[in-house]
């Protein structure tokens, strides 16, 4: 009896145990979380979420070494091919730094050593408890929307200037909107879709994607909303029905806001940015740097690393904003195609919702250089992680 009582009082103190280390892995991902708009440093640099993001990550390792955590074989190729991602780039890099004696060139993939161990610590925290780990990114998400606020409210002071909030410019404002709607799009479920609390969330995530004025954000917000259709119909038939409806109600809030200062504001700021539409449109593979890709195709094949880019002559000091031009020019058809094969991984077998969420901040992705953002690489394990929590009650 009292061996049987010894080992009943153990197994409450493991429990114990285990329960406080959730709520503290909660805790740091929420915090890592709601901290992702404060940009207080350059970009390119380390900013606060990126220690919170360190601290979470070494806790989440550390408690993996005791547990042992079953993978199927679905776990195993995603993680694969991050890792594979994440190798090629420093391969790419070291090969550039050591060619061209420029270590500069190397610094880049520190970003996806870094955003990866990210990622699959997400990823082994909701393996492992996945309850938690959903109610830590719902706060998170809803604080950092709330965080942001703050800031928005004190930057929109004039119809003549793009709004940023809390980041450095305003494509990282559309882009961290378009991420964080497709990541509450994947953890919460129908219910808690049309709870208040987060349809008001989503609403203001809107405002802050039509207040960064980005053309190409606009649209891609289209497709997120669809996506909230899709999941809350049930049906895409569903969700073009309701999406009249939903375009009526639109409407009415819309033009309700527009007779605000403010909502004047973000109007005015929208058209001046639709006025400029063909001008960009012809200057598109200039200004995103498209134009790299062309003058110096040799280096498609292997890639050219993302800095030095001294390389290139006058002109090309400046990143390529895009996503896939990135990774094409910098990382060569390898990169593309470990990307593209990641994506595939984590979007198989999803439903049309599922394909929405990505597809969103993807589409914005042909304007604007994501790579570097946390959030998106944290969507990437979310939407894998939906979709399996689907298979199973699909499967139940």
């Amino acid at each position: 009896m009292a061996i049987i009582k010894n080992i009943e009082v153990a197994e409450k103190s493991a429990r114990r145990r285990a329960a406080s280390l959730s709520s503290i892995v909660t805790f740091l991902l929420a915090l890592a979380i709601s901290l992702s708009p404060l940009y207080f440093f350059p970009s390119g640099g380390p900013q606060l979420t990126d220690f919170a993001f360190v601290v979470f990550s070494s806790v989440v390792a550390l408690a993996a070494v005791s547990n042992k955590i079953y993978l199927e074989k679905r776990d195993k190729r995603l993680l694969v091919l991050f890792i594979l991602l994440c190798l090629w780039v420093l391969v790419v890099s070291s090969v550039n730094t050591i060619y061209f004696s420029m270590t500069e060139i190397l610094f880049p993939s520190l970003f996806y050593i870094y955003n990866t161990i990210v990622a699959v610590m997400v990823f082994m925290f909701l393996k492992e408890s996945p309850s938690a780990g959903a109610r830590a990114i719902k706060i998170g998400a809803v604080l950092s929307t709330v965080i942001v606020l703050v800031f928005w409210f004190s930057d929109l002071t004039a119809s003549t200037r793009r709004v940023d909030g809390s980041f450095n410019n305003p494509n990282q404002l559309a882009y961290y909107s378009l991420v964080i709607i497709s990541i509450l799009l994947c953890v919460l479920n129908n219910k808690e879709l049309l709870k208040p609390v987060y349809l008001c969330v989503i609403g203001v995530l809107v405002v802050y994607t039509l207040s960064s004025s980005s053309l190409t954000a606009v649209v891609a917000l289209f497709i997120s909303l669809f996506g909230v259709l899709c999941k809350v119909s049930g049906t895409l038939r569903s969700a073009l029905t309701r999406g009249v409806s939903l375009l009526a109600i639109i409407v009415v809030a819309g033009s309700v806001f527009m007779m605000t200062e403010k909502g004047n504001t973000v109007v005015n700021m929208v058209e001046a940015r639709f006025l400029l539409l063909d001008d960009k449109l012809e200057d598109v593979g200039e200004s995103r740097g498209y134009s790299r890709i062309l003058e110096y195709p040799e280096y498609i094949f292997f890639g050219a690393g993302e800095r030095g880019r001294d390389r290139f002559g006058y002109g090309h000091s400046h990143e390529i904003h895009s996503t896939f031009g990135t990774l094409l020019f910098s990382y060569g058809i390898v990169g593309v195609v470990l990307f593209m094969m990641l994506l595939v991984s984590t979007i198989r077998e999803g439903g049309f919702y599922h394909f929405f969420a990505l597809a969103a901040p993807l589409f914005y992705a042909i304007t604007h250089n994501g790579l570097r953002f946390t959030l998106f690489w944290i969507l990437l394990v979310v939407i894998f992680m939906s979709i399996k929590e689907c298979r199973k009650i699909s499967n139940s």
